[in-house]
């Protein structure tokens, strides 16, 4: 009897178990990262006797977790994935709609300033038409500048979003790290067994922190778990946590970089991957900065060749054409806040040529007396030398870099670096520098003349003005006209400078022309001022016939307002593939620029759904092992208490012969 109360005794004990195993699963069947348990029952040690082995009844070994690492890991790596496509997508689409808008975008504000000048090519005496074209460019400008600080705006966006992920991740490493300590110790007293609800805490924040992170787990022998992110870089280990902080960047003060909380900080942007720092890292670097980029890319590029061809031509005061658009070819490089504190030098970037400037930041290096200038877009170095004149040079070389350093002196050491941005600032200062209708310079500096008296009818024309980019026709008016006078001796036309002026090209000061062969030839000289030193190019057709003595002309096309030479140089311009190389229009380097971002959110979107579909079937997988199943735990809670009621059947029979034994003994 005492083995039959023994036996009940512990039948009851373990259905107990079991029914409150199962309470606990149905109690916690909405709680985020439970994992359904059972209890795991053995029988006790049989006792031996003469007639044989008699059992004693059951004992609960364990609280079983139902779990699986893999199943688990796969989630988390899952969850990062789709994390970081989903941000990645959210934030590249708000670029995507922005650029690509047919009113807010850049292509309407093309159509719309070139059309204007146009308008004033085809009435280039009309006031409203140049001042429409003055309220064009203003539009056009503060497009430029409108678009790019709406990225600006998304910039600190992006630092936000940083700042406040990191502070997260730091939370949520303090709390597992708190949880592993427990877990340690709560295995520790209880002879090895697990404190199953205190590692689906533990999992649930390994959960959560994989939103944020891409992380790699190892268990210990002593149940705590190691976490590392990125390319290995520990998070927790045990119960030590290395912590993240965000600092400003090291030459832009607009972004911000993570860094290990070490001594020295150590930089570890650059290895956090997917998540959703992996996602916000990743739209900064290939959406974003080359957004930015390639807008102020466009805008310098306009600025520089719309002023250039602009102060070729003359206005309605008969001055020559200034500056149309302001002056963006001049920007400070930034200084790294690590730079020696002896450190004074400054330096500066032109742009020297706006068909080669390309979408990207540079960064400059000086170290053991030697520069390296690496550009940022695909690291890729572009010059090095021991002196800045030696990093021109080389930036100046096929294929060319677009501009040039200059050195404003003060000392360096090595070390020190400067972030170079020839582009970065253009979009957001585009300005209009013209107020006054009158100073629209729509007319050629110059025009063609024949002597009435020529006996041929050889004519010049297609007259235009080049120059450098820093060689304008400012010397205009010209005293007296260039000088053409032919002579059928040699068949050439003799050039004759005006006073002030030197003849460079061609050599010899003649051009030959034969009508027979030459009719229609393209021709050139260059003009040296010799007081400025300016140089202008004249490019012009010759054609018709020609005689002995005919003379031809050309001279400052002074009040000239009815033509529109120049004016239709400016429209050409929109036609122009003055970019990237001489193979892309402003309006088609714009059309790339939204056709990438597209392409980049596009491909996210479609990533994004992918790896949702990856991660919903990694958790039903999780869910079908360890969820809860409220027909089983119904099932089973039946099943327990029935077990329960038919062991409790046990002590009573137990007690019912006790007290026959009893009552018999008593007679």
């Amino acid at each position: 009897m005492a083995d039959l109360l023994g036996i009940g005794t512990s039948g009851l004990l373990a259905y107990q178990s079991a029914l409150t195993t199962t309470s606990h699963n149905i109690s916690n069947l909405n709680t985020e990262g439970y994992s359904r348990q059972r209890v795991e029952l053995a029988t006790r040690i049989p006792e031996r006797t003469g007639a044989g082995f008699f059992g004693s009844g059951v004992n609960v070994v364990n609280v079983q977790r139902y779990y699986d690492q893999f199943i688990t890991e796969n989630v988390w790596r899952n969850t990062s994935e789709y994390s970081a496509l989903s941000s990645f997508h959210e934030m590249s689409s708000q670029v995507d709609n922005l650029v690509a808008d047919t009113r807010a975008g850049l292509t309407p504000m093309l159509e719309e300033f070139f059309a204007a000048v146009q308008d004033v090519a085809n009435n280039p005496t009309s006031i409203p038409a140049r001042q429409v074209l003055l309220s064009s460019g203003e539009s056009l400008a503060s497009r430029f500048a409108a678009i790019d600080q709406r990225l600006a705006t998304m910039q600190e966006e992006v630092n936000a979003k940083i700042e406040f992920t990191v502070k997260e991740i730091n939370q949520f490493a303090t709390s597992i790290a708190d949880l592993n300590k427990e877990i340690a110790s709560a295995i520790g007293v209880s002879g090895g067994k697990s404190p199953n609800d205190l590692l689906d805490q533990r999992d649930h924040l390994l959960l959560q922190l994989s939103e944020r992170v891409q992380i790699a787990t190892v268990e210990q022998d002593d149940g705590m778990m190691n976490v590392f992110v990125g390319n290995g870089q520990s998070l927790v280990v045990g119960a030590t946590v290395s912590r993240y902080q965000v600092l400003r960047d090291l030459h832009d003060p607009y972004k911000v970089d993570i860094y290990q909380s070490t001594n020295p900080a150590i930089p570890v942007t650059s290895y956090l991957t997917d998540g959703v720092i992996g996602g916000v890292v990743r739209f900064e670097q290939e959406v974003l900065e080359p957004a930015r980029a390639s807008l102020g890319q466009i805008a310098a590029a306009l600025s520089m060749q719309v002023n250039h061809q602009h102060q070729m031509g003359v206005d309605l005061t008969n001055n020559v054409g200034g500056e149309f658009f302001a002056n963006l070819t001049t920007v400070g490089a930034l200084a790294s806040s690590l730079n020696n504190p002896a450190t004074t030098m400054a330096i500066d970037s032109v742009i020297d040529d706006p068909t080669q400037i390309r979408a990207s930041d540079y960064l400059l290096l000086f170290r053991a007396g030697s520069y390296t200038m690496t550009r940022r877009q695909d690291n890729v170095v572009v010059a090095t030398g021991a002196t800045i004149a030696d990093i021109n040079l080389a930036l100046q070389a096929t294929p060319a870099e677009g501009f040039t350093l200059i050195d404003n002196g003060g000392a360096i050491n090595t070390g020190d670096s400067f972030l170079v941005r020839p582009i970065a600032t253009a979009a957001d200062k585009m300005a209009m520098q013209i107020i006054n209708p009158e100073r629209v310079a729509a007319a050629s500096p110059v025009r063609t003349w024949s002597n009435i008296n020529n006996v041929g009818d050889v004519l010049m024309s297609e007259l235009t003005v080049d120059a450098t980019a820093t060689d304008v026709p400012v010397d205009f008016p010209m005293a007296a006209p260039v000088g053409f006078t032919y002579t059928d001796i040699t068949n050439e036309f003799i050039i004759t400078p005006p006073a002030g002026w030197t003849l460079l090209s061609p050599a010899g000061s003649t051009l030959l022309y034969n009508s027979a062969v030459n009719d229609g030839n393209q021709y050139s000289i260059v003009l040296q001022n010799t007081l400025s030193g300016n140089q202008m190019k004249l490019d012009f057709r010759l054609s018709g016939d020609v005689y002995n003595s005919d003379a031809l002309a050309i001279e400052s096309n002074r009040d000239g307002f009815g033509d529109n030479s120049n004016a239709l140089e400016l429209s050409s311009l929109q036609t122009l593939e003055g970019m990237l190389g001489g193979t892309a229009t402003y309006q088609s380097s714009y059309g790339r620029m939204v056709s990438d971002v597209g392409t980049k959110t596009h491909f996210a979107e479609v990533g994004a759904g992918v790896a949702e579909s990856m991660l919903n079937q990694a958790v039903e997988k999780r869910e079908s092992l360890s969820g809860v199943n409220m027909d089983e735990e119904a099932a089973n809670l039946i099943a327990y208490q029935q077990a329960y009621q038919a062991t409790a059947k046990i002590i009573t029979v137990a007690d019912e012969l006790f007290q026959t034994l009893l009552g018999a003994v008593g007679r």
